[in-house]
């Protein structure tokens, strides 16, 4: 009987559950380490999902910038459908000769945000008429978070997270399979550090060509003279 048993335990530790697959989630950046303008608006971190072909129907998305009640920047917008030239790994599929024109036709989206605006929530799902999507093992565009940069200056950095979302343990991004259940996800340690914004590139094309000129009309009134 104990070898009978023995036997069970050692045939269903061989079985490939679902639990077993692994979906890993970062910042699109060096190392996990994004970079935003300072004191700038409408800004967007790219966040990336890669896993191993598992079929996926929805998801909990869930974002926080900066350390809990922390004066941190705010979310705008949370998008997880993108835009015609960079679609999200939901909109990709159904963007395809096949899907509908619209990607909204085939998704129900709900975006919430916490009252300082410093975490959100996006919550999508394939309705019943696309079939789950399946993840690709490269890199892929899974949201978009815009991040209002306005009063914040260059050097200041904040933690970004997608889990223990406002300290709460409960509250982590889930990506969820056909029958709802959460199939194992881990987050990339992340980060955004504010940089100075760059010097046009036209404002010193400009100078340049205004010297150029200047130069030429000297000469020309030195040869007049």
């Amino acid at each position: 009987m104990f070898k009978l048993l023995l036997w069970v335990q050692l045939g269903l530790a061989s079985l490939p559950f679902q639990n077993q697959a692994q979906i890993f989630i970062s910042v699109e950046g060096v190392g996990g380490q994004a970079t935003l303008l300072e004191g700038v608006a409408d800004q967007y971190l790219n966040i990336f999902a890669q896993g191993s072909g598992e079929f996926i129907a929805g998801a909990n998305f869930r974002f926080q910038i900066g350390e809990t009640g922390q004066t941190a920047p705010a979310i705008q917008a949370v998008d997880l459908i993108g835009t015609a030239t960079t679609p999200t790994f939901w909109a990709q599929s159904l963007l395809s000769p096949t899907g509908p024109t619209n990607p909204a036709d085939g998704f129900l989206l709900n975006v919430t945000y916490s009252p300082t605006r410093q975490a959100a929530e996006g919550v999508i799902s394939i309705t019943g008429a696309q079939p789950p999507i399946a993840l690709p093992g490269s890199p892929t565009l899974l949201a978009r978070v815009q991040i209002d940069g306005t009063g914040f200056a260059s050097g200041e950095s904040f933690n970004l997270y997608f889990d223990n979302i406002l300290g709460n343990s409960f509250l982590d991004t889930q990506i969820l399979d056909s029958s709802g259940a959460a199939i194992s996800t881990s987050f990339s340690s992340s980060s955004v550090t504010f940089t100075p914004v760059p010097e046009p590139e036209d404002a010193v094309l400009w100078v340049g060509l205004g010297l150029l000129v200047w130069t030429g009309v000297r000469r020309k009134k030195h040869v007049q003279c």
